[in-house]
């Protein structure tokens, strides 16, 4: 007599043949495609999720360029009957800039102009020839900063933005995109005579006469370096120094907002 609680599939067994159990065995197959359906779709939302962090964290360049440009200034530094221009980037709010020595090396006649197409004076609260750095203050309150990266996670291949004044005034706030083409690389300046050596990051985003002091940023729209120079007769050879040694250069001179 067939056990009522069962289902015989296919029919009556012939003689010999193992009966199976058509309802159990179906639940465990059944169990075993949904738990192996769901460690799928599991792998397979964590797999979206990593990659929409990763999409949501990085910027247009439209929109890193929105960020950064009401934060850069324009610098027109007057050195007898020669003027000549730079970038710089608000650090804080109450008018601390940083740009390049030598684009205002020790003139006590700087000129500031904001993005908002508004001047101001500007005065040098601390420089330094050796790194090619110096902060600058201007009077007011409020101004909008600028993000501060970490140039160590820097990676070769990476976008890289820059914000700056090539040609100054006449191509004033400038937005060039490239890659990151190298991280430390070694090079040597002349001082007085003397050999700097500095490690910088290479960008091939285009950079010029102007461009000097101000932003190299990531796709996060953070300042991962301060331009300061290319070399010349080479394309896309731009050199950068990269921000933590800028912040270390600073020290505690400032805090940032």
């Amino acid at each position: 007599m067939t056990d009522e609680k069962y289902r015989w599939s296919g029919g009556q067994p012939a003689d010999g043949q193992k009966r199976t159990k058509s309802g159990a065995g179906r639940f465990a197959g059944v169990m075993a495609l949904t738990f192996g359906a769901c460690i799928a779709l599991l792998i397979a939302v964590l797999v979206l999720n990593g990659m929409s962090a990763a999409q949501v964290s990085e910027l247009t360049t439209e929109e890193v360029a929105a960020e950064v440009l009401p934060a850069t200034v324009l610098i027109e530094v007057r050195l007898g009957a020669v003027t000549e221009y730079g970038t710089g980037f608000f650090l804080r709010s109450d008018g601390y800039l940083l740009t390049n020595y030598h684009v205002v090396q020790t003139s006590d006649d700087i000129a500031v102009t904001l993005y908002s197409g508004k001047q101001r004076k500007a005065e040098i609260v601390w420089s330094s020839e050796t790194d090619d750095l110096a902060l600058l203050k201007i009077p007011g309150h409020g101004y909008p900063t600028v993000k501060i990266g970490n140039s160590d996670a820097v990676r070769v291949g990476a976008r890289a933005i820059a914000v700056g004044n090539p040609a100054g005034e006449n191509c004033a706030w400038s937005v060039t995109q490239g890659i990151v083409s190298a991280t430390n690389r070694q090079t040597a300046v002349n001082l007085n005579g003397q050999t700097v050596r500095r490690t910088m990051i290479q960008t091939d985003a285009p950079l010029n006469t102007g461009n000097s002091g101000g932003p190299l940023c990531n796709a996060q729209g953070e300042v991962i370096g301060v331009v300061d120079w290319k070399v010349a007769d080479y394309e896309s050879l731009g050199m950068v120094i990269p921000i933590n040694d800028v912040m270390q250069s600073i020290g505690d001179r400032i805090e940032l907002d």
